[in-house]
């Protein structure tokens, strides 16, 4: 092999190297602080602090405890008062609903929507009525 070989070989090797160690370490370490968390355990618990390792919660307890235990390391995020509350993604939502208004008219009142008599709810169902094919049928 050409030296030039052998270095682009080194390099490719190198470049593997650091992309499968740098893998393996994951999000790492992170300690969250200064904000109330939510365990929502059966005892409905409030801690200082939660330390998370990748994906997973690895400590909840005092702030002192964890930062003594985890802190070396870790990334620290500081809520700033606000609350941590483990595991909500979408703590509410109405996935079939999404599209729903392509389909049905929306006669939703106030705060939701903007229908406030009945006569706005007709008035709704009668423009419906214009899209919809003869014989069609019209919901809301």
């Amino acid at each position: 092999m050409t030296r030039r070989r052998l270095r682009w070989l080194g390099l490719v090797l190198l470049a593997v190297v650091l992309t499968l160690y740098w893998l393996g370490r994951g999000p790492g370490r992170v300690l969250y602080t200064g904000g109330p968390i939510l365990t929502m355990d059966d005892a409905n618990r409030v801690a200082e602090a939660l330390v998370t390792e990748g994906e997973r919660i690895v400590a909840v307890g005092g702030e002192a405890e964890l930062r003594s235990e985890f802190g070396s390391g870790a990334r620290v995020v500081d809520l700033a008062g606000g609350a941590l509350l483990p595991g909500f993604i979408d703590a509410h939502g109405h996935f079939p609903g999404a599209g729903i208004y392509s389909v049905l008219e929306d006669l939703n009142s106030p705060p939701i929507g903007d229908v406030r008599t009945l006569d706005d709810l007709v008035g709704r169902l009668r423009v419906r009525a214009t899209r919809t094919s003869p014989g069609g049928w019209i919901s809301g």
